[in-house]
């Protein structure tokens, strides 16, 4: 039985609870009596393909439906309607509260739980780091922070179309126009490359990369330079470099030999009790507000939307409603304006 999906009934039963489009999904397929693809059921109730496979997992883990996926097409049907249990409406959902667990504070730093075991494996002579999560989680920040903490220089790279931008070129007086990988490369002392946005490159431009990454040398065009063994290089991602996703639309698919030369691939989670403390320290007494983004963030998993509504939303909706807003409308304004109707009145359900 799906556990995240249980819900005690007025009798003291217990039955799966489940959102509109797992249930309209579950109901199309008991009254079909046969198996159906995925893009049929999509075209059949009206919601994406990524809302219909999510929808399909929940019911999956329920025992709800079966899925005939080893062979293509994949084929799902209901397991049986005299099978399935009454259900409830996600609507009453309990109110959020805030976690028991307490965000990690150093020395009056707020710092996520997984900011010391990357410090870590950066002072320790990890020379090549990969780490994917969400937006807004503070990956950037944690490498800065930590080449602050060692005294490193830090040099930043942003996503390129071509290897020029990541080499350097000369213009037409003969000039060498210098970049931050050159700078890096060039630097007396120990220094990281923090490849922000990896997957966000064109793919062809980085193959460029596997020699600097992998065999200690750079090929500018005034010459080659040998790589220290310290200098540390270091990506952040949205993805784990093997293509677009329905959140990440513009991520590209990277090489695998590129991603194979990062000894470490790190994954850096949404924690929400580092979310809370930072909005606190940002806009004190926004304690409501916090709950309130966590409430259309789950409103939002529930249903099926596909989007990221992370920590960077929950800064917004605090610094927003502390002006005067109202939490509702200022919702709106920083993030569900862009979301249909129908999305926007599930997202703001429960929200006060």
């Amino acid at each position: 039985m799906y556990i995240e999906n249980i819900r005690q009934n007025a009798d003291g039963t217990y039955s799966p609870h489940f959102s509109t489009v797992e249930m309209t999904v579950l109901t199309h397929l008991q009254g079909r009596g046969s198996a159906s693809i995925v893009p049929d059921i999509s075209i059949a109730i009206g919601v994406s393909r990524g809302r219909v496979h999510k929808a399909l997992r929940a019911l999956m883990q329920a025992e709800l439906v079966k899925g005939a996926v080893n062979k293509r097409p994949f084929l799902f049907s209901a397991i049986s309607a005299d099978e399935v249990p009454s259900m409830v409406d996600a609507e009453g959902e309990d109110s959020i509260e805030f976690e028991a667990e307490e965000a990690i504070e150093n020395n009056g730093r707020i710092e996520h739980p997984k900011f010391q075991r990357l410090h870590q494996y950066i002072e320790g002579g990890v020379t090549r780091i990969w780490i994917t999560g969400d937006a807004g989680l503070g990956k950037t920040t944690a490498v800065k922070m930590i080449c602050a903490d060692l005294g490193w220089k830090l040099f930043i790279l942003t996503p390129v179309d071509d290897k020029y931008e990541l080499f350097g070129s000369f213009d037409a007086n003969g000039v060498y126009h210098e970049t931050e990988l050159y700078r890096w490369a060039t630097y007396e002392g120990k220094a990281v490359l923090l490849m922000d946005e990896i997957d966000g490159n064109d793919p062809g431009a980085l193959v460029s990369m596997n020699a600097v990454l992998a065999n200690g040398v750079a090929v500018f065009p005034m010459g080659q330079v040998e790589i220290a063994d310290d200098k540390i290089v270091i990506a952040t991602a949205n993805t784990t470099g093997e293509g677009a996703t329905m959140q990440y639309s513009a991520r590209q698919a990277q090489d695998g030999a590129l991603i194979d030369r990062f000894e470490i691939k790190y994954h850096w989670g949404l924690h929400e009790p580092t979310e809370r403390a930072i909005a606190l320290a940002k806009t004190p007494g926004s304690e409501q507000s916090v709950k309130a983004s966590w409430k259309i963030r789950k409103n939002l998993e529930r249903y099926g939307v596909e989007t990221t509504w992370g920590p960077r939303r929950t800064y917004a909706l605090c610094r927003a409603v502390s002006c005067g807003v109202p939490v509702r409308e200022a919702a709106y304004d920083v993030g569900l304006s862009c979301f249909s109707d129908f999305d926007q009145n599930h997202a703001l359900e429960g929200v006060n």
